[in-house]
């Protein structure tokens, strides 16, 4: 059974006869599906759709009632908090605190990013702020992570870091991962 699947999704703007139509898929755990296209042409609505962060009006988007992680193309992150506090925040949620600074050191470790825990988020750049993205997606151990621009506003010395993550994430943890990119589709996928 996929844990997501799409169908029928048809997105009309409001005011307008235009209207897009996205592709139907099915999403497996161990597997990732790129949605490509040029810039403006519909691939973050599309995923936001298919996460629930938008309702379409017309077609399904079913989605098994697993944990998801969302990393988004700019804004993801509680400005005024600190980068620590950002990663911490899903634990306090998901009742996992009790571990929680300790798992929130390592992962910073992980994504060298323990340089910066204390700033604020909305005091540091676009990269950085993607990868504490990466951080807090690893740290609510998602089944589907939605993903938009893997590589977007991302300095290329985390490039490997980013696909070495997602390659783990997809071919050994077994989640499924759907992301847009206006690039070509990358070769660690299965």
């Amino acid at each position: 059974m996929p844990l997501l699947q799409t169908n029928d999704i048809i997105h009309k703007k409001r005011g307008s006869a235009e209207e897009t139509y996205f592709p139907d898929i099915s999403l497996h755990g161990g597997r990732a599906i790129c949605v490509c296209g040029e810039s403006g042409s519909g691939k973050g609505l599309f995923l936001r759709m298919a996460s629930g962060l938008i309702i379409p009006k017309y077609g399904t988007c079913t989605m098994e009632d697993v944990s998801t992680g969302f990393i988004f193309l700019t804004e993801g992150l509680l400005n005024n908090y600190s980068i620590f506090d950002n990663l911490m925040i899903p634990l306090l949620f998901s009742n996992r605190e009790d571990k929680g600074e300790e798992l929130v050191l390592r992962t910073l470790e992980k994504f060298k990013l323990l340089n910066i825990k204390d700033f604020l988020a909305g005091e540091l750049p676009g990269s950085a702020k993607r990868m504490a993205q990466y951080a807090r997606a690893d740290i609510i151990q998602p089944k589907i992570l939605f993903i938009e621009e893997p590589l977007h506003n991302v300095k290329p010395h985390y490039h490997s870091l980013i696909k070495d993550w997602l390659s783990w994430f997809i071919n050994d943890a077994r989640g499924a991962c759907l992301f847009t990119s206006s690039e070509k589709i990358w070769d660690f996928l299965p």
